[in-house]
């Protein structure tokens, strides 16, 4: 007993001298990060203190790596100008103020060659609307640049002041997206710009690992070549949109976008008749999860079903160029598993809307013959003329579609409807078969008319999950089969809507 009292004690005093050496440290005067004199109570912070720097000062880091926990600039705060290397590493918050405003920079000025530098944060970044965070500074080849590492186990959220790009006040250059456990990249607030070089210390927006999620908010890369962004995978993507910046001489381009939604990465490829214009804008594209079938919407050109489970939508901004309007040629959306596609057909096709899905057109092609062996596949349409025009603040819209007559491809997602024959007498939702079941079960349910029919997944606290029918269907007894690999284990409810009627059923997916 004696021997395990004398442990919890010393465990304490370990604990107490612990926190008692985490301080809020403040800037005393102007000066280097490293120098005592810098800091009130000569105090050069350490990985656990929390950091202001007062609006009075300027500090410059001058070390190798430089540590603290929270950080609030309400002066300005400098990566050095004369040497290269030097890192910041910030576990907890950066706030950027309005109060003097705020700067937190690459570097005070052009310096006289090239310098780079890294801020890794693992919390929260914000930048007031006044504020600066710039890690571009300087122009042509002598420029002073900061990449950026999102970092960490917890989530990092960004809260941005601006919405246009403003190259001296809030500019990124290259980004690392490296965060562990599920953690996330989530832009809250404001558009982010990463910076349009690509020959001197070029931007790039890096995937290592974690979801980008910016929600109505853009996260744009204005540099043009395909390098722009690099390591996308089913780990490491956009879910909401993104943005990459287009060749200014004009002629035709590519761009690749690394777009996914909650449950799958889903890149897009775009082909583009591009007009001469100035650097600023950008092509931008996200996911949408749901049906491309707004219920009413006209199927032409040959096809006759457009994806249930999700569809993209393909958007351009001007900002600060000279052109308002981006052509189109080439559509190449992506499928994999779960977008009830089967293998090795060439039913499969691609469909575009101009007019917020009223009308889905046929885009082909007719030569794709659809694998699975690596997905995500892209299919892209054929060659468009003429092309597709966007003005500038607008969007179309773009999804898989099926051949007229064909059945080969559901377009169902996780499920596959199956109609039988007999009409039933009454409406009937049946138990799920298997139940319970991993990850495959099938729901069948009887409609004694025609009618709209929904079929819908929700979890335990009425969340809605998936959208498995969404679509005019005939009288008869019809099954859904259902594929969960993407839901975690528990309890569901599924619920059938037909005609005025509705039923609810308990399913459980155990893995």
């Amino acid at each position: 007993m004696k021997t395990l009292l004398t442990l919890v004690l010393s465990l304490g005093v370990i604990l107490l001298v612990s926190t008692a050496s985490a301080a809020d440290i403040t800037s005393a005067a102007t000066g280097n990060w490293d120098a005592g004199a810098t800091w009130v109570g000569g105090v050069v912070p350490t990985a656990a203190d929390n950091v202001t720097i007062d609006t009075a000062h300027t500090v410059t880091i001058n070390v190798a790596t430089a540590q603290c926990n929270n950080l609030i600039v309400g002066g300005y705060l400098y990566f050095d100008i004369v040497n290269s290397g030097q890192k910041l590493l910030v576990n907890g918050n950066i706030n950027v103020t309005a109060i003097k405003p705020g700067r937190l920079r690459s570097g005070s000025g052009t310096p006289t060659a090239p310098k780079a530098h890294e801020l890794e944060l693992r919390g929260n970044l914000t930048v007031d609307s006044s504020g600066s965070f710039d890690m571009r500074v300087g122009s042509g080849a002598n420029v002073s640049v900061g990449r950026v590492v999102f970092s960490g186990s917890t989530n990092s959220t960004i809260l941005l002041g601006r919405t246009i790009y403003l190259s001296s006040g809030e500019e990124f250059n290259s980004v690392i997206i490296n965060k562990t456990g599920g953690a996330k990249v989530i832009l809250a607030a404001g558009n982010l710009f990463q910076n349009n070089n690509t020959t001197n210390s070029p931007d790039t927006l890096i995937f290592v690992s974690g979801i980008i999620e910016t929600g109505n908010n853009h996260w744009a890369i204005l540099r043009t070549s395909s390098g722009a962004f690099v390591g996308a995978s089913p780990a490491s993507y956009v879910n909401g949109i993104i943005g990459r910046g287009v060749t200014n001489g004009g002629g035709n381009a590519t761009v690749d976008l690394p777009i996914g939604d909650a449950t799958n990465f889903r890149p897009v490829n775009l082909r583009l008749a591009a007009p001469a214009n100035a650097t600023g804008h950008y092509v931008w594209g996200r996911v949408r999860l749901g049906n491309a079938n707004t219920g009413s919407s006209t199927l032409a050109g040959g096809i006759d079903r457009v994806s249930a489970v999700r569809y993209f939508e393909v958007g351009y901004l001007q900002n600060a160029g000279t052109a308002n309007t981006m052509n189109f040629y080439v559509f190449g959306p992506s499928y994999g598993t779960d977008d009830g596609v089967a293998p090795g057909n060439q039913d499969l096709r691609t469909a575009y809307s101009t007019n917020a899905r009223v009308t889905w057109t046929n885009a082909g092609p007719t030569t794709h013959t659809t694998d699975l062996t690596a997905p995500p596949t892209t299919i892209p349409s054929d060659s468009l003329s003429p092309t597709i025009p966007v003005v500038t603040g607008t969007s179309l819209f773009v999804a898989l579609a099926r051949a007229t007559g064909t059945t080969t491809n559901s377009l169902g997602g996780p499920s596959a409807v199956i109609e039988e024959a007999g009409v039933p007498e009454q409406f009937f939702l049946a138990q799920n078969y298997p139940n319970p079941f991993n990850p495959a079960t099938t729901i069948e349910y009887g409609l004694p008319a025609d009618g709209f029919v929904t079929v819908k997944v929700f979890n335990l606290v009425g969340q809605e999950v998936a959208t498995l029918v969404n679509e005019q269907q005939v009288a008869g007894v019809h099954r859904v089969m259902v594929n969960a690999n993407g839901l975690p284990s528990g309890t569901y409810f599924y619920r059938v809507n037909a005609g005025g009627v509705s039923a609810t059923q308990r399913m459980m997916l155990i893995k």
